[in-house]
């Protein structure tokens, strides 16, 4: 599991540590082991997160603070992004975030010195990115009105990546970062780099 995170960790530093970026369920199960969260605080490259519904008890957001991924945050690897909380990442990127169980919701008045990140942990498909029993109105076209309003978004949640445009909006689904099951075995997992001209 170290490989793909020291990827991560270098495509960061060698473009002079640019923000690191994660669409939630960090971990598979809410309830990690010690050796695993320790292991996340030793390697998982420090970044901005959503959670995921697999990070929170039963899905139950009430929980919080009985998770791994909020031992990730008092750790200081993860900065949650909460919900109606934009965080500016740098000095360019704001991040709007809307974890698992928030709707989305069209960015208003984003003002014209900012590139603004829909950042959310939602299934989201598109044509070849999809699985059986997923909801067929959650697709990248349904979403075009409300991404329309971010300069880019990035979802988590469908383990099919892909990067797909909304409209003018480019949207990344990253996928499963790592194989996890007999029937991923051809997938291949991959990151999705934001550029300063908005493509990814």
């Amino acid at each position: 599991m170290r490989r793909p995170l020291d990827e991560i960790r270098a495509i960061s530093d060698k473009r002079g540590r640019i923000p690191v970026v994660y669409a939630g369920d960090i971990f598979d199960r809410w309830g990690a082991s010690a050796e695993l969260i320790n292991f996340a605080i030793d390697y998982l490259p420090p970044g901005y997160a959503v959670y995921g519904q697999h990070d929170m008890p039963n899905h139950a957001v009430e929980e919080f603070d009985r998770t791994g991924y909020a031992t990730l945050c008092r750790a200081g690897i993860l900065t949650n992004i909460a919900a109606g909380t934009p965080r500016q990442a740098n000095m360019n990127l704001t991040l709007h975030g809307f974890p698992w169980g928030v709707p989305l919701a069209p960015l208003l008045n984003p003002g014209q010195w900012m590139f603004h990140l829909l950042v959310a942990h939602r299934y989201i498909g598109t044509a070849g990115h999809t699985h059986v029993g997923a909801d067929p109105t959650a697709t990248v076209t349904a979403y075009a009105e409300v991404l329309g309003s971010y300069h880019a978004a990035h979802f988590g949640d469908n383990h099919s990546g892909f990067i797909a445009l909304a409209g003018e909006t480019p949207v990344a689904n990253c996928g499963t970062l790592m194989r996890r099951r007999s029937d991923e075995g051809a997938y291949k997992p991959f990151i999705g780099l934001l550029r300063d001209d908005g493509t990814i």
